[in-house]
């Protein structure tokens, strides 16, 4: 199967899979976040496919959000910007063949803070859709991005 048609399959499935159990109320959450991409935001070469189905996410969880509401379930939506990940990060720098430094100077560049983020930036922004502090926080999409702008 083409990659092409693995991404936007991969990027939905779940989240439409876990919206039907929120909406037929088999899942017992009284919050639910998924994951888009601050990528989505600003078009990016060779990405269309991704950028697309994490854009649609976005509506997703609005959608979501919407339908649920009412039986006070609330749904939001991360968008981390570029995070430092070992399997992410470290593994493109050794197959792009270049220097993990170079790689996270590339990736800071068009980030207002001027570094990668961090996966406990973004579990802490979750964390925090999840509690109480959020209450009337639903339809949203909170970006842990660091300021990211794609020039």
């Amino acid at each position: 199967m083409p990659l092409a048609f693995i991404t936007p399959c991969a990027n939905t499935l779940f989240s439409l899979l876990l919206s039907s159990l929120i909406s037929s109320h088999i899942c017992n959450t009284h919050s639910f976040s998924q994951s888009s991409s601050s990528y989505c935001l600003f078009p990016s070469p060779l990405n269309s496919n991704s950028s697309a189905t994490k854009a649609a996410l976005i509506q997703m969880t609005r959608d979501i959000a919407l339908d649920n509401g009412s039986f006070g379930i609330r749904v939001n939506c991360v968008a981390p910007g570029p995070i430092f990940t070992q399997g992410g990060t470290v593994q493109h720098a050794k197959m792009s063949n270049i220097s993990l430094v170079d790689m996270c100077d590339s990736l800071s560049k068009d980030v207002a803070l001027r570094r990668m983020g961090k996966i406990k930036e973004v579990a802490k922004t979750v964390a925090f859709l999840a509690s109480e502090d959020s209450s009337y926080i639903t339809g949203s999409c909170l970006q842990c991005d660091g300021g990211f702008f794609r020039k």
